[in-house]
């Protein structure tokens, strides 16, 4: 295999990724102020597939996708408006998860069989840095206190993170089997 064939295997990865997000990022359980969103899933998945960049760029074109006006955010949502707006700091977030998730997976080499407990932690920093820049910019945008804040942008969805993790490990593990020659 030349280099162009790598180069074209991670370009078609990074942007199937991208895809992905923009697939599962619409789809939204409305729970409040904050909506609980599987966009987040999608990113962990493209943690546990690609590498910390990789997940990075698939991250940035889902919110470039988004900011154009590509109604790829919560509830079909897109614009400026939406990435400026209360709830705006968890779609940024996003490259907080993708960058901090990424990174802890490749620093402490946990794309390996039996890494699943350093998986689980990876991800988990990742969404910490997810819930920080989004609770900060709610509480910003929406002049709310921070336990207020904590309870409609955090609270509610832990849970939930939970269980998106341990599925997106689960299946990005069980997909990695299948195409590593791939990655």
């Amino acid at each position: 295999m030349d280099m162009r064939d790598n180069k074209i295997q991670n370009l078609t990865l990074t942007a199937l990724m991208a895809a992905i997000l923009c697939i599962m990022g619409p789809i939204v359980i409305p729970i409040g102020m904050v909506p609980l969103s599987f966009a987040n899933m999608a990113i962990y998945l493209a943690i546990i597939l690609l590498d910390k960049k990789k997940a990075l760029i698939s991250t940035t074109i889902y919110l470039l996708m988004g900011l154009v006006g590509i109604p790829v955010y919560s509830g079909f949502s897109a614009g400026a408006g939406k990435l400026l707006g209360p709830t705006g700091g968890y779609l940024i977030g996003y490259l907080a998860l993708s960058f901090l998730g990424g990174s802890l997976l490749e620093k402490r080499k946990c794309r390996e069989k039996g890494k699943l407990f350093n998986q689980i932690m990876a991800l988990s920093v990742g969404t910490l840095g997810l819930y920080l820049v989004g609770t900060v910019w709610l509480m910003y945008q929406s002049k709310l206190n921070l336990t207020t804040a904590l309870s409609v942008g955090v609270f509610p969805f832990v849970f939930f993170d939970i269980v998106k993790i341990i599925l997106a490990i689960s299946i990005g593990n069980s997909i990695k089997k299948r195409i590593k020659f791939l990655l």
